[in-house]
């Protein structure tokens, strides 16, 4: 998702003028750098590499323990420094704020932090060729991927309330759709038939976020909320074309009931590898 997403980042508002740096990068490197092409493709290149090499880990069967080691450990945190990095210069030369791009980073962090602390475990499975079929998969790993996504969305609809507490009113929803929505969309058409029909649907998604904290703590809430989500992701992409696609995969993955069914078909039933509640 991070790679897909990758393809998106550009210069393309790079020659309007620099507001408040909305990053640490922003605050760290000069503007000269921050909108330079040259800056902007090396950072690309690395983390296609990286992020290649990072994949092709389950299949380097024939490496020494010790390369691979060094090999794991650079692959996945350049992967993640470099796209952190992008997204960073990419926000940096934006007039808005593309939040999209925060949920890949963070899940790439925890990611890293599995290779890096089960080094061990992982060259030993890749040795014997059990990459796919070993309890490799840390609990802690799923349940921070849970909880992350849980306070992305909680906290994204906390922000709306805040703005304004009638925000669930369907009175902006339709003026966005005014200005900006595909008329051809029967989500679209319902919206502006009917402020009820607009209140409906913004109240609902606010509701669906600011209670996506629940995903937390049992597999069936998590399950519907994940739901809901992707749900409220298509009719954002029906009505105004925004991508969010690779939200939606993250979504499926890790709030979606894909764990258990892949440990089923695995045959692989340890606690370890089918998480059912984050909390216990």
């Amino acid at each position: 998702m991070a790679a897909y997403l990758s393809l998106e980042i550009n210069l393309g508002f790079g020659d309007l003028d620099r507001g408040v740096p909305v990053s640490i990068i922003g605050y760290l490197l000069p503007a000269s750098i921050l909108s330079n092409p040259s800056f902007l493709a090396t950072l690309k290149v690395i983390f296609w590499l990286s992020a290649a090499c990072w994949l092709s880990v389950p299949f380097l069967s024939a490496g020494s323990g010790r390369f691979l080691r060094w090999f794991m450990a650079s692959a996945s945190w350049l992967a993640y420094l470099t796209y952190t990095v992008m997204a960073s210069v990419y926000w940096e030369n934006l007039p808005f704020y593309l939040h999209k791009f925060v949920l890949p980073s963070w899940l790439l962090l925890i990611h890293a932090l599995w290779y890096h602390f089960y080094s061990d475990d992982i060259i030993a499975a890749v040795k014997q060729r059990a990459f796919w079929t070993s309890a490799l998969y840390p609990r802690w790993a799923y349940s921070l991927s849970v909880y992350t996504i849980a306070v992305f969305y909680t906290m994204s609809g906390l922000s709306k309330v805040t703005s304004a507490f009638d925000w669930g009113n369907g009175l902006s929803l339709q003026l966005w759709t005014t200005r900006y929505g595909d008329f051809s969309s029967e989500v679209t058409q319902l919206v502006m038939r009917d402020r009820a029909w607009a209140r409906f649907f913004q109240s609902g998604a606010l509701a669906l976020e600011c209670s996506s904290w629940l995903s937390i703590f049992h597999p069936i809430l998590r399950t519907l909320i994940g739901i809901g989500l992707l749900m409220f992701h298509s009719a954002v992409d029906m009505t105004f074309h925004i991508d969010f696609r690779p939200n939606m995969v993250l979504i499926s993955v890790f709030l979606l009931p894909i764990f258990d069914l892949w440990g089923a078909r695995n045959g692989r039933r340890e606690n370890e590898s089918q998480p059912d509640s984050v909390m216990h």
